[in-house]
């Protein structure tokens, strides 16, 4: 069975976010440097955002293209992980980053060919 369209679009969507994820962190780290003595939980949140959430939404992308279910849970963790880290360490959280994964993830669990999809494959 061939992989739905919205599964493709969503797979590609999760790599491009990973390695845009992954490239913020480098020019991050490299950018806020003289901020990091300042506020030394600058530098915690910025390696679990892009180098433990990014890798993990690339991930799951690259899972999703092949079709592996899994792909749908790791995204979850990476996303609720990144989030609650990124509450813990700064107090604050994105609600915009939130919206746009959660408008993600429910597209993964509630569209109608993906549900289908993974439906059959089990």
């Amino acid at each position: 069975m061939d992989i739905p369209k919205p599964l493709r679009v969503v797979s590609i969507v999760l790599v491009v976010l990973g390695i845009i994820r992954i490239v913020a962190g480098i020019l991050g780290l490299i950018g806020l440097r003289g901020f990091f003595s300042e506020n030394p939980d600058l530098i915690t949140q910025v390696i679990i955002e892009n180098f433990v959430a990014g890798p993990l939404i690339l991930i799951s992308g690259l899972l999703l293209l092949k079709g592996k279910a899994i792909g749908r849970i790791l995204l979850v963790v990476a996303v609720v992980g990144s989030w609650i880290a990124s509450f813990v360490i700064s107090k604050e959280y994105s609600i915009g980053t939130l919206i746009i994964f959660s408008a993600i993830i429910a597209i993964l669990f509630l569209e109608d060919k993906i549900k289908q999809y993974f439906a059959d494959k089990a």
